[in-house]
């Protein structure tokens, strides 16, 4: 039943808030060093992400992946109410509206992360490199996308960097939950991989990937005006490469 309670913006983003600062794992930037007054436009865009990324992996283990796709389209209708003006009722996308108004933010990072979830819920495997690739450019590159939209840092060039480092991110996250995402039946490490060599080598191979991402990815940091979002990209980076140093 559609909740018609009314949100003030204010209200909503207290919401997002709340959802944010109880998780925080698993997304990019998360620190106090984010200026007040973008702060809240982060919740927004957190709060969207987990409550997706909730309905993916979450839904998937209580009901049928049908449900769960149902779910998640239902969300995907209200993120375009938001870009058609229709009237919204859920506080997220209260918060995600004035957010998205407010900082010019196209819909297409938010749909991409939707692509990903819903690949996630029917989930078949990952047979290249490229398909890979792919994954991570849906599941995390419209993250670091949005964060450059949200400092006003947003242009071809530091996309491109920003991409490397989320693949590179990504990639990371994938080698240290591999017993974990096995035991959700997903596994990300390319099928050819493993044809071709065993599961050491083919992390070997995809740990030399990463790092080669985020050297390249560094390339950012010089192009950054806002010196706090700077600071933070630089210990994101600095916490990918001790990870990295680790699985190797």
């Amino acid at each position: 039943m559609q909740d018609n309670t009314t949100y003030s913006i204010a209200e909503a983003y207290d919401f997002c808030k709340n959802i944010a600062t109880a998780h925080y794992e698993n997304f990019p930037v998360a620190s106090l060093l984010l200026p007040k007054n973008i702060r809240k436009y982060f919740y927004a865009i957190y709060a969207f992400a987990r409550t997706a990324d909730d309905i993916a992996d979450e839904l998937t283990l209580t009901t049928d992946a049908d449900t769960a796709a149902k779910e998640l389209n239902a969300f995907r209708k209200q993120l375009q109410d938001v870009y058609n003006n229709e009237a919204l009722f859920n506080p997220v996308f209260i918060a995600l509206a004035d957010t998205i108004h407010s900082k010019n933010i196209p819909i297409q990072p938010f749909e991409s992360l939707l692509d990903a979830f819903y690949s996630d819920i029917f989930f078949q495997g990952i047979e290249t490199l490229e398909q890979l690739h792919s994954y991570c450019e849906l599941s995390a590159n419209p993250v670091g996308e949005l964060l450059l939209y949200l400092f006003g840092e947003h242009n071809e060039q530091n996309l491109l960097y920003s991409n490397d480092i989320c693949t590179a991110l990504q990639i990371i996250n994938h080698l240290q939950d591999i017993e974990k995402d096995i035991a959700r039946s997903r596994c990300y490490i390319p099928n050819d991989l493993l044809m071709n060599a065993d599961m050491a080598t083919a992390k070997k191979e995809l740990i030399a990937i990463a790092n080669g991402l985020m050297l390249n990815g560094r390339k950012l940091f010089p192009n950054i005006h806002n010196l706090r979002f700077k600071i933070e990209l630089r210990l994101i980076w600095h916490g990918g490469m001790a990870a990295l140093k680790k699985l190797k």
